[in-house]
């Protein structure tokens, strides 16, 4: 049944990029009434979900951070990226290397979470180690990873054109 991975698979985040990339294709077009709209839908949503305890019929699992409940980030990303020009370097990199972290945070959360919290009693500490090997360990995977792909690209690009001259 294929509504069962739909279920189990992140497909609610597919519709928050594919919404988000609909206003930006749109952006001199987009009225400030789609973006009023979208902050009211997620701010309801998860005052529904979260504080009074709704339970939606259709989404199931990872309710609170579903597409509803991620709409009223649009408007407010939309206006710190064309509105104010911040431009924050270590939170770039972060973003660059965010898959790299939760790649990081599986090996991590699936072998290593229990040694970590034989030697740190304190929850306060473990959670601190927790995000702190987890961020610098998905750091270094990233930059690791960015000079092999180099590396291939570079090896694979000089063996094209070694082909091309033959």
């Amino acid at each position: 049944m294929w509504w069962r991975f739909l279920q189990d698979v992140d497909v609610p985040y597919i519709f928050v990029i594919a919404f988000g990339s609909w206003l930006y294709q749109r952006k001199e077009k987009t009225s400030a009434i789609w973006k009023i709209f979208s902050f009211a839908v997620g701010v309801i949503f998860i005052i529904l979900y979260c504080y009074l305890k709704v339970k939606p019929k259709i989404i199931i699992y990872w309710t609170a951070t579903c597409f509803l409940a991620c709409l009223y980030l649009l408007p407010i990303a939309d206006f710190l990226i064309t509105k104010t020009h911040i431009s924050c370097k270590p939170a770039e990199l972060l973003g660059k290397a965010s898959f790299n972290i939760f790649l990081s945070q599986m090996v991590y959360f699936n072998y290593m979470v229990g040694f970590v919290r034989k030697i740190i009693p304190v929850h306060i500490f473990q959670l601190l180690a927790h995000i702190g090997i987890c961020v610098i360990s998905g750091l270094l995977f990233y930059f690791i990873k960015q000079k092999i792909t180099k590396w291939v690209l570079k090896m694979w690009v000089s063996e094209k054109r070694m082909l091309l001259k033959k």
